[in-house]
C-alpha cells in the first residue's frame, strides 16, 4: 500500500505507454465484469489445480524455450 504521500497505482498508470494503459482497462473491465463474487472451482478444475501444483513441486516443469515459442504464437 502506498504512503500518504506517494500516488496510487492508478494515479501513476496515468503516464504508462498508451498501450499498457489499455491492458490495464481491459483488465479492470474483466474484473468489473466478474463481480465481487468468490468464485468456485469446478471438481475437475480443482483436480488440474492440484495435478499442475503437483508436477511443479516435483520440478517437472515446461522449458523456457517452449514457453517462449507458446508466447510467441498468442502474441503476448
Amino acid at each position: 500500500m502506498p504512503s500518504p504521500t506517494t500516488p496510487s497505482v492508478l494515479d501513476r498508470a496515468r503516464h504508462w505507454p498508451e498501450e499498457r494503459r489499455r491492458e490495464a482497462e481491459q483488465l479492470l473491465e474483466a474484473m468489473e465484469h466478474a463481480g465481487a463474487d468468490v468464485y468456485h472451482l469446478t471438481v475437475e478444475e480443482r483436480r488440474l489445480v492440484e495435478e499442475g501444483l503437483s508436477e511443479a513441486l516435483r520440478g517437472d516443469l515446461v522449458p523456457d524455450a517452449e514457453m517462449e515459442a507458446f508466447w510467441r504464437r498468442h502474441d503476448k
